[in-house]
């Protein structure tokens, strides 16, 4: 199953498996261990004791996804073992295959819609495996089973699929009629996990197991510790008195006799000591160096873990960081925002004062009605096609030293001819006396 997962399109080394097909992976990989245990008479089972296979479960999967939450491209890690009744496949192919009529809450089908849906599917499947005759023949039968099983085609599916069939309708064109039992009924009993939703088939929501085989190729490693107990027989050699002719033993033969069975009594008890010594040894020894691995694999975890949590700190300290200082920059540009408010506002105050000041003092320069006034002409002079280059040949003031100009304005001349014509100006001034 291992080359199987490996051999997948998908490069990336994920894949989703269901609890099934983990279980599965996990007891082809028990399947694969020999062990021998040893126990004593007084052992007892305990019944919490956790299987190996149920470790490696856990070890295998690194989390598990709702098949819901899939997208189009994960459904390429999914395994399953016959692919073409892989959940989003046959969807795919039954939302071709089947018409669904709303008014008699029933499913027809025909085998050239059928036909047509299995290409579009194949047509996929193609596009998602690189072996494409492993399915093709499987599917070649017809997905749903009708005149052949969804798994190839055996006596025994052929069987039942004839049963399916006579239970349901058929017309004279070999159209194939079904209510949503019917139907429900033939997806349960071959295990396929789609169902209908009310408008379209979609994949049951199935639990899937993160596996990346990646890792467990070359990351992980399953180490043993071996006992080996030999057991080896023991002769000893015993000097015993011959009896006399009678076939007894004089009183000095039995007490010899029983000092050797004594004496060899306890030279295999001092044997079982030292053997139960260096067998108790070599356990411990190897309990010690077990021990030791997984104490230093789980510091090495820990300072993984470690490591994530500083790196996790650091960054929520630069994140920290980086709000404080936009909240700063926020409060800066709110304090500079107010300052330009209250400078504009106190810029318009001074603006109003200053217009204010002029037109006071502009009021205060207009001439009383009853003001001595006079009007003032400079000589005329030419004004060089609109120049100002002549302009300081006008001597424009007042010629009195107690008079004041109120006025003055710019005239083209002489009088009595044409504006266009003349290329003379004058100034025209107004002089009061103060």
């Amino acid at each position: 199953m291992f080359a199987q997962l490996k051999n997948m399109d998908q490069t990336n080394g994920e894949r989703l498996l269901t609890s099934s097909d983990l279980n599965r992976l996990a007891q082809e990989i028990v399947s694969s261990v020999v062990a021998s245990e040893i126990t004593t008479g007084a052992y007892v089972d305990k019944p919490d004791q956790v299987s190996f296979a149920s470790l490696l479960e856990r070890q295998l999967s690194s989390g598990t996804i709702d098949s819901k939450q899939l997208s189009s491209d994960q459904w390429k890690s999914v395994f399953w073992q016959e692919e073409f009744v892989r959940p989003d496949h046959y969807t795919n192919y039954l939302n071709r295959a089947l018409t669904y009529d709303k008014g008699t809450n029933k499913f027809s089908f025909d085998n050239e819609t059928e036909s047509e849906a299995r290409k579009h599917v194949a047509s996929d499947l193609k596009k998602d495996s690189s072996n494409t005759h492993s399915w093709s023949a499987q599917a070649s039968a017809g997905f749903l089973g009708f005149g052949g099983s969804a798994s190839g085609g055996s006596s025994n599916g052929n069987s039942q699929s004839s049963q399916d069939k006579n239970e349901m309708d058929v017309d004279d064109k070999g159209r194939i009629t079904m209510s949503l039992d019917q139907l429900n009924k033939f997806l349960n009993k071959r295990d396929l996990q789609v169902e209908w939703s009310g408008d379209v088939f979609v994949p049951k929501s199935l639990d899937l197991h993160r596996v990346n085989t990646a890792e467990l190729r070359y990351k992980s490693t399953i180490a043993t510790q071996q006992i080996q107990v030999k057991t080896v027989p023991i002769t000893a050699k015993l000097d015993a008195t011959v009896a006399s002719s009678t076939g007894e033993l004089g009183t000095v033969g039995q007490d010899h006799v029983k000092i050797l069975i004594d004496q060899a009594k306890n030279e295999m008890n001092e044997t079982m000591e030292q053997l139960t010594q260096k067998i108790g040894e070599s356990v411990n020894e190897k309990i010690n160096h077990t021990e030791n691995n997984v104490k230093r694999l789980v510091e090495e975890l820990q300072g993984h873990i470690s490591d994530q949590i500083i790196v996790q700190q650091q960054h929520e300290q630069q994140i920290n960081e980086t709000e404080v200082r936009l909240q700063e920059t926020q409060e800066e540009f709110r304090q500079t925002k107010n300052d330009l408010l209250q400078h504009d506002a106190e810029l318009k105050k001074l603006v109003s004062a200053e217009i204010a000041t002029i037109r006071s003092d502009m009021n205060g320069l207009q001439r009383p009605k009853t003001a001595n006034c006079q009007t003032y002409y400079t000589a005329f002079n030419q004004k060089e096609s609109g120049t100002v280059i002549y302009l300081d040949r006008h001597n424009v003031k007042c010629p009195k030293r107690e008079q004041y100009m109120t006025e003055w304005q710019l005239e083209r001349g002489p009088p009595g001819q044409s504006e266009r014509n003349t290329n003379l100006i004058r100034f025209r001034i107004v002089c009061c006396n103060s």
